[in-house]
Parts: C-alpha cells; structure tokens; sequence
C-alpha cells in the first residue's frame, strides 16, 4: 500500500488554482485533475477565498462609512 505524503500549497498556488475556474472555461475536476489535487481540496480553497474576499469587502465597507 503506497501512502500518499502530504503536500503544503502557497498561497499563491491556491488563488492560482482557483483563478483557472473563472479564466480557463474548464471544469473544477478538470482542474483539479490537471495540478492532481483532490477536487474537494479545490472546492475548499474556493470556498475559502470567497469568505475572504467577502470578509475584506465588509472591513472595506465599515472603512468608507467612518
């Protein structure tokens, strides 16, 4: 039985990846199969980007009304 190692992605990688759902017209386990990663990882690290991006635009938000 081969045991998979874990593997630590940059950041960079993760908005990378994520950024070919929007830009490349491929699907999300085309994606994920091309960079062999799990698609769940993919869905997660997507997930895991909108809340920040919302969360950024809310802190922004707060900003302009002061």
């Amino acid at each position: 039985m081969t045991i998979k190692q874990r593997r630590d992605f940059t950041p960079e990688f993760k908005r990378e990846a994520v950024g070919l759902l929007a830009s490349s017209g491929r699907t999300i386990r085309q994606i994920a199969g091309d960079l062999d990663l799990g698609l769940s990882t993919l869905n997660r690290w997507k997930r895991e980007q909108r809340e920040a991006e919302q969360e950024e635009d809310a802190v922004g938000e707060q900003e302009r009304r002061r």
